[in-house]
């Protein structure tokens, strides 16, 4: 049965922090919740405004064309990074505009179950973790790309040598 607790892990931490230099960082997330839907966005929180957004660059079926802009701070209305139980997500946040000293939250608002169960307790799953801007210890060379195509070539079932029939209980 579904179950909805009232802490949140990042690799095996309850509410991590990371220091961050003001560069571009790539992160390979998973949904390892039962039950748990995330709507995900970065806040300031000396300002309360959104911080910096989220370039997807990969997801369960692996490589995108193109990176997309998710919740860009530009424009609040923009949007979240929603993943779903068992979901992979790949991303790509860029801290560089951002003096060192500068700390964000990563907030979850998606309501459990998902979308229209109970509204997120902001002072436990409301948090994911925060990420504290340190100063730059070298060049950035960071950037925003997709390492390649997101597709997996079918294979043509003419040039199969054998054909199986299988029962999956």
């Amino acid at each position: 049965p579904e179950f909805f607790g009232n802490v949140v892990m990042v690799n095996g931490k309850v509410w991590p922090f990371l220091n961050v230099e003001p560069r571009k960082y790539r992160f390979r997330m998973l949904n390892g919740s039962n039950a748990r839907f995330y709507a995900m966005q970065m806040f300031d929180n000396a300002t309360g405004l959104p911080g910096p957004g989220f370039w997807q660059i990969g997801s369960d079926g692996g490589y995108l064309d193109a990176p997309v802009l998710i919740a860009d701070p530009a424009n609040p209305a923009s949007g979240r990074l929603v993943m779903a139980p068992g979901e992979r997500c790949d991303v790509v946040v860029d801290f560089s505009g951002y003096a060192p000293g500068t700390v964000f939250t990563l907030k979850n608002n998606a309501k459990s179950p998902y979308p229209n169960g109970a509204v997120v307790d902001p002072q436990t799953t409301g948090q994911i973790m925060q990420f504290r801007v340190v100063p730059l210890t070298g060049p950035d060379n960071s950037s925003i790309a997709c390492p390649g195509p997101g597709y997996v070539e079918k294979l043509d079932p003419a040039t199969a040598v054998r054909t199986r029939t299988m029962t999956l209980d």
